[in-house]
């Protein structure tokens, strides 16, 4: 009982003390260097783990070829977004809305915000009706025109009447005059016969005359006997034809001033049929006259029920406009993203009076992004529009991105003396945000086939003179052992460097493990990986004579072989292992 409530008493300070306990060795076993022990690690390790070939350095190395190349320049940029869009109103009101906050993401044509719409709804109503009374207008006026075009149509039908009648009329009247002229014809011809048929008259009168004196004269030869009855009766007969063709010719005067008298009534008809026509003929022009008019007033009419149905159309079509621009302002209360992007700032709370122009939110659209980097001058030279980039970030070491130069900026900074480069690329499930840091390496040449090595291969002397190891092969025993070899370098790209000289192609440069070597070490070749060697070369089972470890005769004492190579402390047998005692620096142990 006393033991739980000890252990009641102090359980805050026992989860404390395990939880110290857990990172600490969590810690160990995450930062520790490679090859390194504890003391009971090196006080219980089994000395038969100590197997690598004595002197023999293991080191990361490879064969010297022409590779693709292409020269750049490193520098560190920012993310800046895409395009920003501050949203504010275009109306003044009241914010009673706003459904979105900093991490929303929003598309274009989003409704995000809005204002209070009564007032704008009014002005909307009243241009609606306004409209509407504008159109009723038009139906009015509609109907006057078409009112109009009927009675224009109906004086213009009389018009093409009294058109009719008056060519008729005109018809009769040259009927009349033609009827006058054949008159006068016929009552010259009938004034010629009376003259004819007088004369005969007079003719046949002279001729009874004489044929009655004849008479008068046979008779009384007759009586005295002095002519013959025949010749008696012959004079008689010619006496009474003579009278038989006086009378004849005295019928055919009459006859002939009949006819006179019938000319003489066809003239006066004639004329009376002309003088009516005359008349008829006026009167019909009266009327043409009369009923152009009326089309003429009702052409006017028609044109000005047009002007009206025109004028009255417009200010229909001026109160639909007032209805779309009211029915738009309206439209303005409500706060739409005019983008896709995500909301990285609220600036006003609901209930705030707002003003045209006033941000509310600010939207940054980061599916494609800009990065930035401020280019020296003296890089600037190389770099063109289309050079490949490679983007790299520290949040997230994974996210490669390869990109090209979209733009470079025509101004340079006058305090910094740099010039912005940027590229533009894709940014799928926003994994770069605006403001973030990256690394650009620039392109600053075409690529090119030439020989390179890692820039980890690199070591510079006391006067910062270029040189690297390289594996040779040893004459005597064939083994591959460190020479030092001076080289040019030339153009970079951040992780491997031109070898100008000093080199060729088939040559062995050591990149890794090659922090301490010395002209001559014995090289054992191995994969290389963060913590080190990923495998400790194959042991002979001795190992150098190491300090506090001489026996009598000056040499170390024999060290069992094992089978199994597994160490005794149960650590892997690619660790390098460290001993309190031992010169790290020990070729052969690893240890640098």
């Amino acid at each position: 009982m006393k033991i739980l409530r000890f252990l009641w008493r102090n359980l805050i300070g026992l989860l404390v003390l395990i939880v110290i306990i857990v990172t600490v060795r969590f810690a160990m076993a995450k930062y520790r260097r490679p090859g390194s022990q504890t003391v009971l690690e090196g006080e219980s390790m089994d000395m038969t783990t100590m197997t690598a070939p004595l002197g023999t350095v293991p080191v990361a190395a490879e064969t010297v070829r022409a590779r693709a190349f292409a020269a750049t320049v490193t520098y560190t940029g920012s993310v800046v977004a895409f395009n920003d869009e501050d949203v504010f109103p275009r109306v003044a009101g009241t914010l009673v809305e706003l459904s979105v906050y900093p991490g929303s993401r929003v598309r274009a044509g989003q409704v995000i915000g809005r204002l209070d719409s009564v007032e704008l709804t009014a002005r909307t109503n009243e241009a609606e009706f306004a409209r509407q009374a504008a159109q009723n207008e038009i139906g009015i006026s509609e109907s006057e025109h078409q009112q109009a075009q009927a009675q224009q149509r109906v004086s213009e039908a009389k018009v093409r009447s009294l058109q009719g009648s008056l060519r008729d009329m005109q018809s009769q009247r040259t009927a009349a005059e033609a009827m006058q002229e054949q008159a006068d014809r016929e009552n010259e011809a009938a004034q010629s016969s009376v003259a004819d048929a007088e004369a005969n008259v007079t003719a046949m009168q002279a001729d009874t005359e004489y044929w009655n004196n004849e008479i008068a004269r046979e008779e009384k030869l007759y009586k005295a006997r002095a002519v013959s009855t025949d010749e008696y009766q012959r004079e008689l007969s010619q006496g009474k034809t003579a009278g038989a063709k006086l009378i004849q010719a005295q019928s055919a005067v009459q006859e002939k001033h009949a006819m006179l008298a019938a000319s003489n009534a066809k003239i006066r008809q004639a004329a009376a049929g002309i003088t009516g026509a005359e008349a008829r003929l006026d009167q019909a022009r009266s009327e043409i006259v009369g009923a152009q008019a009326d089309v003429s007033a009702g052409a006017a009419n028609v044109t000005a029920d047009r002007r009206r149905i025109q004028q009255r159309s417009a200010m229909a079509g001026q109160a639909a406009a007032q209805e779309r621009t009211a029915d738009i302002v309206r439209g303005y209360t409500e706060l739409r993203a005019r983008q896709d992007g995500v909301v990285t700032e609220r600036l006003v709370s609901p209930g705030t009076l707002v003003q045209p122009g006033m941000a509310v939110l600010r939207i940054k659209n980061i599916a494609k992004v800009r990065i930035q980097a401020n280019v020296a001058e003296a890089d600037i030279s190389g770099i063109r529009v289309g050079n490949p980039v490679t983007v790299t970030t520290q949040r997230d070491p994974k996210l490669l991105l390869r990109a090209h130069v979209t733009s470079i900026f025509s101004a340079a900074n006058p305090q910094s003396r740099t010039i912005i480069v940027e590229a533009l690329v894709p940014n799928p499930n926003n994994r770069l945000l605006p403001g973030q840091y990256v690394v650009l390496q620039i392109a600053t040449a075409a690529s090119r086939r030439i020989l390179t090595i890692p820039m980890t291969a690199v070591q510079r002397d006391i006067d910062q003179k270029p040189y690297v190891w390289i594996a040779a092969a040893e004459k005597q025993s064939g083994k591959q052992i460190a020479r030092r070899v001076p080289i040019t370098l030339g153009a970079a790209d951040g992780q491997r460097v031109v070898a100008e000289s000093g080199l060729q192609a088939g040559d062995i440069v050591v990149y890794a493990g090659n922090e301490n070597l010395r002209e001559g070490d014995a090289l054992t070749l191995t994969d290389w990986t963060a913590s080190g060697p990923r495998t400790l070369p194959e042991g002979s089972g001795q190992m150098a004579p190491m300090p506090g470890m001489e026996s009598g005769n000056g040499k170390a004492p024999p060290v069992s072989k094992r089978d199994d190579r597994k160490p005794a402390s149960g650590r892997r047998a690619d660790d390098k292992q460290s001993t309190p005692g031992m010169d790290p620096n020990m070729p052969g142990m690893g240890g640098r």
